[in-house]
């Protein structure tokens, strides 16, 4: 019988899965730039000479953020901010020579700067994939730890006269009941985590 993946697995093959495709595209795209094969119109020139410069400004900012504020850096991988910083450097000092040419570059330099931009991104991006697969993002551990005690929290509805407790878990959407022997302390319209009770388990009622 197939083994079932947890949820820490499933979302770091969501996550990391996500970070090399991206990868991969870049590289693909960013070959196709700088060979020539795709083109720069003037619109999309435009839009990367304007753009470079907010993505630059960006990256430093979220850089400084990070490391000054000790709620965001405890959700934020270092190795993300710290990866793309030298993207700044390369947006700033071709910002500086496109602008210094305004409209005078040939337009195969254009490709030149957009290629090597994608297939920077790309290495970053396959880098922070194969990273986080073994150290997830402090972000989705802590909401995966939500989703974990979301799942292991009721609601008591009723408490029966042979002491089965009906309760409720908002998450799942569904009624539970607990026995006598599970020792459920808790009253009527009073929550309880599971986790509080090691080794029950909930069991689905139907009524």
């Amino acid at each position: 019988m197939k083994k079932k993946l947890d949820d820490l697995t499933k979302t770091k093959l969501i996550y990391s899965g996500e970070l090399i495709l991206f990868a991969i595209i870049f590289i693909v795209v960013g070959i196709l730039e700088i060979t020539n094969v795709i083109g720069v119109n003037d619109v999309f020139r435009y839009i990367f000479m304007f753009a470079t410069p907010v993505g630059a400004l960006f990256i430093i900012i979220n850089f400084i953020w990070t490391l000054k504020s000790p709620k965001k850096r405890s959700k934020t991988s270092l190795l993300d901010v710290t990866s793309v910083l030298p993207m700044s450097i390369y947006f700033i000092t071709i910002d500086i020579i496109m602008y210094m040419n305004f409209n005078t570059l040939e337009p195969i330099i254009y490709q030149y700067f957009i290629g090597s931009a994608l297939l920077c991104f790309s290495v970053i991006y396959l880098i922070q994939g194969i990273y986080h697969w073994f150290y997830p993002l402090p972000s989705l551990l802590e909401e995966l730890e939500k989703e974990r005690i979301a799942k292991k929290t009721f609601k008591i509805l009723e408490r029966k006269e042979d002491g089965t407790v009906i309760a409720y878990n908002e998450e799942l959407d569904k009624k539970y009941y607990f026995t006598k022997e599970d020792n459920i302390v808790e009253n009527k319209d009073e929550v309880f985590c599971l986790d509080k009770y090691p080794g029950i388990e909930a069991k689905e009622y139907n009524e």
